[in-house]
């Protein structure tokens, strides 16, 4: 058995953008797990060091982590290895063994946004707040032994879970013996941090963190609490692109009328609104919704296809050339009907115009005899 390790460091985003190590988003997890060799009996340790960020995006790297350790049957090991508040907390509580230290304690707070518009929007979005809150609470109470009513005074309360509650109730389920010099420049400097984080309501945000928090702000309210959804489907275009299907559960597939974004923006705002996908499926959507799937197609049907045409060229070809024949028997027809009807018209029209004759009988047998001749070689031609 062996034991692995990764870092989730930085702000929790939906994408990424910045480059530095300051954010970390999803594909930063997908992509840290999948250059893992994992077997099953090993251990994942993830070390946290963030002051949170997309919720969204917590639970959707929560629901990642749940889901590897069911399928590799591997142990889950979370460490509090900087500042662990908001959103972090959710990381926290995915492990199977949960590991502190009495310097840097969880941070919990109330879902907090900002919101613009009219009453009705405000409204709307107080009653969506309320309801990440209550979730965020659910899932206390769920991984660890605190109840649903208690996590919700705590939150309200906007403050740090101390030692002893981390353990009492489970957020912790073990301390790592840290040495730290408490009027050393890290213990204060992490201090002066949690302090800013305490009046994050005030105003004293980081513009970088605030800046974030803008982006999220409507994915939160819209995507992540609406039905009581944990979170939101991310697929892969074959250029590593990805498309937030963000009415979709993480474990659902696309259909027909499934709505995405990219970059934000409504998904048929860009490539022309169609995007090959890892998997080789073509999506094309028309605005958010997605309007048709066209599978992949093999190299051997390619080949079939290519077969169905040399033989559907080969028949138009025979097709024209029996066209042509049929062209060639109507043009003689048509020439033979002339000649019928010209014959008519000499038996009827008179010789002379100054003296009409009344033809014997013996011509108009000769003239019938040439009609009827014409007939019978015309119908011959049918």
């Amino acid at each position: 058995m062996a034991t692995h390790e990764i870092n989730i460091y930085g702000d929790i985003v939906l994408f990424k953008w910045m480059n530095d190590g300051s954010e970390f988003d999803r594909a930063d997890l997908n992509n840290a797990i999948d250059n893992l060799d994992l077997q099953e009996g090993d251990e994942l340790i993830y070390n946290i060091n963030t002051f949170g960020g997309c919720t969204t995006t917590a639970c959707s790297m929560y629901n990642k982590l749940k889901r590897v350790k069911n399928e590799k049957k591997i142990t889950l090991t979370s460490r509090a290895d900087g500042y662990c508040a908001s959103s972090g907390v959710i990381l926290l509580l995915a492990g199977d063994k949960k590991i502190g230290n009495k310097y840097l304690k969880p941070f919990v707070h109330n879902a907090w946004t900002w919101a613009m518009g009219d009453k009705n929007e405000t409204k709307k979005a107080f009653e969506e707040l309320d309801k990440v809150d209550n979730e965020i609470a659910e899932l206390y109470a769920t991984e660890t032994t605190m109840s649903k009513d208690l996590a919700l005074q705590i939150m309200n309360e906007s403050r740090d879970l101390t030692v002893d509650e981390c353990l009492q109730y489970g957020f912790y389920t073990e301390l790592e013996n840290v040495q730290i010099v408490e009027n050393s420049i890290i213990f204060n400097s992490i201090n002066k941090r949690n302090s800013q984080f305490r009046n994050i309501n005030n105003n004293n945000m980081s513009e970088k963190n605030k800046e974030t928090q803008k982006k999220d702000l409507w994915k939160q309210i819209e995507n992540f609490f609406s039905g009581g959804k944990a979170s939101n489907k991310i697929m892969f275009t074959a250029e590593n692109m990805e498309l937030d299907f963000y009415e979709l559960e993480e474990d659902a597939m696309p259909e027909i009328g499934s709505k995405a974004k990219f970059d934000n923006r409504p998904a048929g705002e860009s490539n022309d609104g169609v995007y090959i996908m890892a998997s080789g499926d073509t999506y094309t959507f028309v605005g958010e919704e997605l309007k048709s799937i066209e599978p992949k197609v093999e190299e051997n049907a390619f080949e079939a296809e290519n077969i169905a045409l040399t033989e559907t060229v080969a028949n138009l070809k025979t097709e024209i050339e029996n066209l042509k024949g049929e062209k060639e028997t109507l043009n003689k027809r048509f020439t033979e009907a002339e000649s019928i009807i010209k014959s008519f018209k000499d038996l009827e029209a008179p010789e002379n115009k100054e003296v009409p004759r009344e033809p014997n009988g013996k011509e108009k047998e000769t003239e019938v005899s040439k009609v009827k001749s014409a007939i019978g070689n015309l119908k011959k031609t049918k």
